[in-house]
């Protein structure tokens, strides 16, 4: 099966027309029988793709005290505390800007609640909803 994946896109790249951008490739995988209406049946996967994204990942960590100097300290590109994760929450022009100029989000589990009410009718329709990490 693997090895008929691999031909079928061999073959597609090999027959398809030089482009002039960057082409990306959609997989779609059709299970029968499974009813995804039904939140236990639901599939949600993270792939490690084997050459990267092609450009840096930008993260940002949405934390207070020791976690947050741990992740700046780590090379997080932002760190956002609960002051200006409240200061987000009412500017709603500024929290646009950073939804869009950061890949990824990572928060301290305790701050979900925070992060839900302040920025998450921002980064939920970007599907870039913080994954929460417990505080150490």
């Amino acid at each position: 099966m693997k090895q008929e994946i691999l031909e079928a896109v061999k073959k597609a790249k090999e027959e398809s027309q030089p482009r002039n951008f960057t082409q990306s490739v959609d997989v779609v995988i059709t299970i029968k029988d499974l009813d995804v209406k039904k939140p236990e049946n639901r599939i949600d996967e993270e792939v490690l793709l084997p050459n990267g994204r092609g450009k840096d990942v930008k993260i940002a960590f949405i934390a207070d005290g020791e976690l947050a100097l741990q992740a700046k300290n780590a090379g997080a590109d932002m760190v956002i505390n609960k002051g200006e994760l409240e200061e987000m929450g009412k500017d709603r022009k500024e929290a646009k800007k950073i939804a869009n100029r950061l890949d990824f989000f990572v928060a301290q589990a305790d701050m979900m609640p925070l992060v839900g009410r302040f920025l998450g009718p921002v980064l939920g329709p970007r599907k870039k909803m913080p994954k929460p990490v417990p505080a150490t």
